[in-house]
């Protein structure tokens, strides 16, 4: 095993309790266990690649390199490392892209499994107004894919694909533009604390509002308040 290496245990077995680990280097050595539901593979195998996850076998596998894999891993882990990790959305978009990249790459088939047909019109307009009105009547919770899917019928890998094709953004970045929109608002109508706003629009604490408002505008909110 060499550094990047990866590691295959479909049925829920970790490598970790199956080996005996020495480290050929002094330096800490780090592992990140990603654990997908079968709920959430037999899911994407149905919705994605219309096909039964039961006709499907994944081969356990050790020592590989897979830089997409590695790439979704590395943001998750930077992300639980931050002082307000990202919403459900983040997460739940990186198990869903985990869960199709696995079944496409990694089962008995492969390559073989064909994505089903997409519907290109995307959403209807009366479909998106209700996710969008919802959207922006519970900006204060923690949102989810199923929360959003479940209003109009979808499942949720259907829906995040169906309200990318429509908007060009993926659930999660939509939601937190109109976090930051309405962060935006208040700060130029209102006199409520950056503690109060930051409740408001969903994010997890002052700091989280902070990283996020000045990266998108290039100014801490304080500072955006005071020069506007």
């Amino acid at each position: 095993m060499h550094q990047g290496d990866l590691s295959l245990s479909p049925n829920g077995g970790t490598v970790q309790e199956e080996m005996r680990w020495k480290s050929l280097s002094g330096l800490p050595t780090q592992f990140l266990q990603l654990r997908l539901s079968k709920g959430l593979l037999a899911g994407a195998a149905q919705d994605v690649l219309d096909c039964d996850l039961s006709s499907l076998f994944l081969p356990a596998r050790v020592g590989f390199q897979d830089p997409l894999l590695t790439q979704i891993g590395l943001a998750l882990w930077r992300e639980l490392a931050q002082p307000a990790p990202a919403s459900n959305l983040y997460a739940q978009a990186a198990a869903q892209m985990l869960a199709v990249h696995l079944l496409r790459h990694y089962t008995s088939k492969g390559s073989a499994v064909k994505e089903r047909k997409q519907n290109l019109r995307g959403l209807t307009g009366r479909q998106l107004k209700q996710v969008v009105d919802f959207i922006l009547a519970h900006l204060s919770q923690d949102l989810s894919l199923e929360d959003l899917a479940s209003l109009i019928g979808f499942s949720p890998s259907h829906f995040a694909r169906l309200f990318r094709q429509t908007t060009g953004e993926s659930p999660h970045q939509f939601v937190l533009h109109q976090r930051i929109e309405r962060a935006r608002h208040l700060l130029q109508e209102t006199d409520a604390s950056l503690v109060q706003i930051a409740a408001a629009c969903g994010f997890a604490n002052q700091s989280h509002l902070t990283a996020v408002f000045k990266d998108h505008f290039g100014l801490t909110p304080r500072a955006y308040r005071r020069d506007y």
